[in-house]
């Protein structure tokens, strides 16, 4: 069995919380290349948004992104990654499997972002619950979260 290598960043969205992640060994970031049909909004929304995320984790930890198909996600099982909790829709609904197969097969480390912690506990009753409780949610984050442009 190979030895499992240092942590490894695994972006397969656009909600990695880069800016929870301050001290880590990381060693490679692996980038998951959409395949989703570029007529979708989604994945229009991706291409604009993935490169700049990618350029960010990229200067803070010195390294060079690898790109990779969902097809590959399964050869990072030797590796120790950290990567963000999946998403419902299209995008969970088209890479579930292969996140699910390397769940399973390596050591995976799954970061949850601030604002999903803060809004959880109140979207347990369904949407209007969550609805009528957003200046709370809105309170309990000034000063919490940093938006970069």
């Amino acid at each position: 069995m190979k030895k499992k290598s240092a942590n490894a960043i695994l972006l397969h969205d656009n909600f990695f919380p880069i800016h929870q992640i301050n001290s880590m060994n990381c060693k490679e970031i692996f980038v998951v290349e959409s395949p989703i049909d570029p007529s979708f909004r989604i994945a229009r929304i991706w291409d604009f948004v993935q490169p700049q995320i990618v350029n960010y984790t990229s200067k803070k930890f010195n390294i060079k992104p690898i790109y990779i198909s969902q097809n590959e996600i399964a050869e990072l099982s030797n590796h120790s990654i950290i990567t963000n909790r999946l998403k419902v829709g299209l995008w969970k609904d088209s890479i579930y499997p292969q996140i699910q197969s390397l769940q399973n097969n390596s050591s995976i480390h799954f970061i949850t972002p601030s604002i999903d912690k803060i809004s959880w506990p109140l979207c347990k009753g369904g949407y209007f619950k969550l609805k009528v409780s957003i200046p709370k949610i809105i309170n309990k984050l000034i000063g919490q979260v940093e938006l970069v442009f």
